[in-house]
């Protein structure tokens, strides 16, 4: 039964540090004032506070986008104007 609840401990504390790395990283997107408020209701309410932390982060649509379209936006291709445009193919 201590494994139990040591192993529940573990998984609650890997979640915060998950949820607190992922405000890290949304560090330009959200004010300091904001990101001490997070964290500390990250901390000070365990699970809870990550979960709702998590929740807004997903909410305000703050995550990176996919590897692959940072990838094609590097090699300088404009991903967002992307249109169908007649070929011609004769020459």
């Amino acid at each position: 039964m201590t494994i139990t609840y040591l192993v529940l401990a573990g998984l609650v504390i890997a979640y915060q540090v998950w949820v607190s790395v992922l405000l890290l990283k949304a560090k330009d997107t959200y004010s300091p004032k904001q990101l001490v408020v997070q964290f500390f209701l990250v901390w000070l309410l365990p699970f809870l506070g990550a979960v709702i932390c998590h929740f807004f982060f997903k909410l305000t649509g703050t995550h990176e986008p996919p590897q692959e379209h940072q990838f094609i936006q590097a090699s300088g291709f404009d991903c967002d104007n992307l249109t169908n445009h007649h070929i011609d193919h004769s020459l």
